[in-house]
C-alpha cells in the first residue's frame, strides 16, 4: 500500500520506499570482509575486494543453496565456502571449485553499491530500476583532537517515512525532547529527491535523568539545525552552537528491512572549527553535545514503534511543514519503472 488512499495504515501496510539505505559502516567492513545483511525484506551479502571495492549479492549460492555469508573474497569475488563456486561483483558466476565450466547463465542477484561518508549505502526498486540520483561526499572539515565518531545502531517497528518526518516536526521537539523558542531560519525546500529545512532552538545542555551535573541540567544553549535529505533513507543534520564556535555533523540512516521494521543507524561527529579548545567548558559541552544526540534518538524509539499513519493528519500552528514533506516524501513510495 503507498500513501495514496491510506487514511489510517500501520506503519507496516505502507509500501517499503526506494532509493539508497545503509547496510552499515565503513570501519565495520575491512578488505576481504563479509557481512550479512536485510534490506527490504530480501537477505544480502556485502564484501570488500582486495582492490576496496565494495559489493552486494543476494546471500543463496544458485548451486546448491550454501549461504554466501559463510564463505570467502577471492581478489573482488565471492567464493562459496560449500564448492567454491565464485562470483563476481555484477553476480555472474566466473569459477567452480572443480575448475570445470560454470554452467551457462549462473548468477546471483547484485545490487548498486555506493561507499559514502564512511557509510556502506545499496540501492533498493522494487522494480529492480537503475539508481536516479546520488548521496554527495560531504566536503571534508578540518579536523581537531576534538573531533570523534560516534556510531550507533538500533531495530525497532516503524518505517522510514516516519522517521525522516521528524526533520521537519517541530511541535515533537518542544514536546518530547523540550527545546524551546524554536523559529524556522529557511523553509522546506524540495528539489527532486532532494530536500532541506532549518531552525533554531534552545535545548537543555543536560541530559534529563543525568544526576551527576546538575547545574548542566538546567543550563541551556542555543542551537541551529541544517537538515538535508537524500531520499527517506539518508538525512545530514549539522548542529551549530555559535556560543561555543562548535558544531556536529550528524548522518541519520533508516534502513527498511522488512515490511514495518527498520535498521536506524546514526554517526555522529564533534567538531570545532578554531583549531584549539578554549577552555574545559568547551569540551564538556562537546561531550554532552555526542550523548545529548543518541538520548534524543533514545526518547524518539519508542514513539516511532508504535505510531500509524494518518494520511489527512488534523494539523495545528507550529507544527512545521508536515504538509511539503509528505508531498515530497510520496515519489519514494510510489513504485514507477
Amino acid at each position: 500500500m503507498s500513501v495514496r488512499g491510506a487514511a489510517d495504515a500501520a506503519m507496516c501496510d505502507l509500501a517499503t520506499p526506494w532509493g539508497w539505505f545503509a547496510v552499515g559502516f565503513s570501519h565495520e567492513l575491512p578488505r576481504r570482509g563479509v557481512l550479512t545483511r536485510r534490506l527490504a525484506g530480501e537477505e544480502l551479502v556485502v564484501w570488500r575486494g582486495a582492490d576496496g571495492s565494495v559489493a552486494a549479492t543476494s546471500s543463496t549460492c544458485p548451486h546448491l543453496g550454501a549461504h554466501l555469508g559463510r564463505g570467502s573474497v577471492d581478489q573482488d569475488a565471492i567464493r562459496c565456502a560449500f564448492h567454491g563456486f565464485t562470483f563476481d561483483v555484477d553476480g555472474r558466476c566466473i569459477a567452480t571449485g572443480a575448475g570445470s565450466v560454470p554452467p551457462a547463465g549462473l548468477a546471483v542477484r547484485s545490487w548498486p553499491v555506493r561507499e559514502r561518508n564512511g557509510v556502506l549505502l545499496v540501492w533498493h526498486h522494487p522494480n529492480s530500476s537503475p539508481p536516479s540520483f546520488e548521496v554527495p561526499e560531504l566536503d571534508a572539515v578540518p579536523m581537531t583532537r576534538l573531533s570523534r565518531n560516534t556510531t550507533a545502531c538500533f531495530e525497532f517497528d516503524g518505517h522510514p517515512v516516519a522517521t525522516s518526518e521528524n526533520s521537519v516536526d517541530l511541535s515533537h521537539l518542544a514536546e518530547v525532547h523540550r527545546y524551546s523558542e524554536i523559529v524556522m531560519v529557511h523553509p522546506f525546500i524540495a528539489d527532486r529527491t532532494e530536500a532541506s529545512v532549518s531552525y533554531s532552538m534552545t535545548r537543555p545542555i543536560g541530559i534529563p535523568g543525568d544526576g551527576r551535573l546538575a547545574a548542566l541540567r538546567r543550563a541551556t544553549t542555543q542551537v541551529r539545525f541544517d537538515v538535508r535529505l537524500f531520499g527517506l533513507g539518508v538525512s545530514l543534520v549539522e548542529a551549530t552552537i555559535p556560543r561555543l564556535g562548535a558544531r556536529t555533523r550528524q548522518l541519520v540512516l533508516a534502513t527498511p528491512v522488512a515490511p514495518g521494521r527498520i535498521e536506524f543507524r546514526v554517526a555522529l561527529q564533534v567538531l570545532h572549527e578554531g583549531g584549539r579548545l578554549r577552555s574545559i567548558a568547551e569540551r564538556v559541552a562537546a561531550r554532552i553535545a555526542t550523548h545529548g544526540f543518541v538520548h534524543d534518538v533514545r526518547q524518539d524509539v519508542p514513539i516511532w514503534a508504535s505510531q500509524r499513519y494518518i494520511s489527512r493528519p488534523a494539523l495545528a500552528h507550529g507544527d512545521g511543514p508536515i504538509v511539503p514533506y509528505r508531498r515530497w516524501a510520496r515519489q519514494f513510495l510510489e513504485h514507477h519503472g
